[in-house]
């Protein structure tokens, strides 16, 4: 199992999705 590998994924992708959010969701005037 590589559950590591799962979780360093998610968290690289929690935080590419916030960072879009960020500039993005949060602000919609971009």
């Amino acid at each position: 199992m590589e559950t590591r590998r799962m979780r360093w994924r998610a968290a690289d992708i929690a935080r590419q999705a916030s960072l879009v959010c960020n500039s993005a969701c949060c602000h919609p005037r971009v």
